[in-house]
Formats: structure tokens, sequence, C-alpha cells
């Protein structure tokens, strides 16, 4: 899944609540579609499609890179072409040095929806398809810290899939937006399965690696808020932003 982008001018205060703009890409095998949105892609990406191991998943990135370059050079007034994005020493797109005003963007993608996420603050989105999963509890004692593993030994089996996806996508949508990965902090933080939105404070966060990962927390003495989403049926979602509140507001 697609990592974090981010753009901010030094010192920019983060309005409270945020809205979140967020626009649903369907990832269908149109071959028009597809061709059009590769016209969107630099030479780079057009390059790195190329090189998927299969067509589903040129697909994939073909069609969510090109709606994220929509987004962002519509919000910029620039044409998507010209977007210039970078990655970080993380490996996550990020708008170029040059570009950066005040923007904040993440996309991610499963099954043949994939979201971008458009904000003025620190963003993170993440979408799953609903789907049982085999050794669910297994997975859970690999990433989750002990109050989530605890809550889903205590769900019924046949409920226990979904309540993973709704923890997964809420703690992948919290690392996104710190900047941090999967590896550096799932289980450092609890998501609370019995209410569709939660705050956390810098206490909260501290332990998720790499010390920078909280820097937009520190230097604005702000919280950051995650909230469930039900992008579409069958699917479950979820973003976060570094606000003491959000606002999702659907473009598409």
């Amino acid at each position: 899944m697609n990592g974090p982008g981010h753009a901010s001018m030094p010192g920019a205060a983060f309005p409270d609540p945020v809205e979140v703009h967020l626009h649903r890409v369907r990832l269908d095998d149109d071959a028009r579609a597809i061709a059009d949105a590769v016209r969107l892609l630099s030479p780079e990406e057009r390059n790195r499609s190329t090189r998927f191991r299969t067509e589903a998943a040129r697909r994939r990135y073909v069609l969510t890179r090109a709606r994220l370059r929509e987004v962002v050079g519509h919000h910029l007034g620039i044409a998507p072409p010209a977007v210039a994005i970078e990655q970080d020493a993380r490996g996550k797109p990020q708008l170029a040095a040059s570009m950066r005003g005040g923007v904040h963007f993440n996309c991610s993608h499963a099954g043949d929806l994939a979201l971008v996420a458009l904000a003025a603050a620190p963003v993170g989105i993440d979408i799953e398809h609903l789907r049982p999963l085999d050794d669910v509890l297994e997975l859970a004692d690999a990433q989750f810290s002990v109050a989530e593993r605890a809550a889903l030994r205590r769900a019924p089996a046949a409920e226990r899939s979904t309540l993973f996806l709704h923890c997964w996508t809420r703690k992948e949508a919290v690392l996104k937006a710190t900047g941090a990965g999967i590896a550096d902090g799932m289980r450092h933080f609890d998501i609370a399965l019995d209410r569709p939105s939660q705050q956390f404070r810098l206490p909260d966060l501290q332990r998720i690696e790499p010390p920078r990962a909280t820097d937009a927390l520190h230097e604005h003495a702000a919280a950051l808020t995650v909230l469930a989403l039900v992008p579409a049926p069958g699917y479950v979602a979820a973003v976060a932003a570094v606000a003491a509140a959000v606002t999702p507001s659907w473009k598409a």
C-alpha cells in the first residue's frame, strides 16, 4: 500500500478540526481509462509501471497514481503531469520541496478500490477488502497490542476477521499520518474498537519509531485523530490526521 505524502510550510498551524478530502478510485480494467491514466504519470512512474509482475498490480498502481496527481494538481492549480512527487528516505511519496505549500496527501488501495486523501495537516489513510482471514489470532499476536489481542479473543469467532481489519486499517492510518512504518510502532498504541473515532496525544504515541515520526505533534502541540470509514460495501477503511478532530468530505 502507498505511504504518506506531505507538504507543509514550516511553522504553519494545522486547522482544528481539519477537513480531509476523500476521493474514491475505481480500479477497473477499462483499457481506455488505463491508457488515459498513463499519460498523467511522470516518466519515472511510467517506467515503474512496467515492472509489476501482474497486470492487476500495474492497473492498480497506474489508476491510483493518476488520480492522486489529478487531486493534488487541482488543489495546486497545475496540470497532473506537472505535479512533482518524490520519495522520502523511507520510500514514501511526497511533493518535491519546490512545490510544498500546505497540502498533505496519502493513498491506499485494496481489491478494486483505492482511496486518495488530501488535507492541510499530515494525513494517513488505509483500506482493506472485507474477507475471512486464516490464522487471524496469530496475525494479531504478531502485530497488535495486548489490549487489542484480548479484545479480538473475546469476540465471537465469526466476527474476528472483520474486527481485525477494522483495527488494522486504523493502526495503519495512524502510522501513515505520523510517517512511521508498520514495523515501527504497530504494537505501541491501542485502538479502541468500541467506537468509530479516537484521539491520540503525544504520550499515547511516543514509543512509535523513528523518533521524528511524531514531530508534527511535538511542534504543534496537536492531537492525532483517527476515524473509521465505510468507503463502499465490502470494504473497511480509516483516515487519520494530526488534528484534534477530523471532518471527512467525500469528493467522489
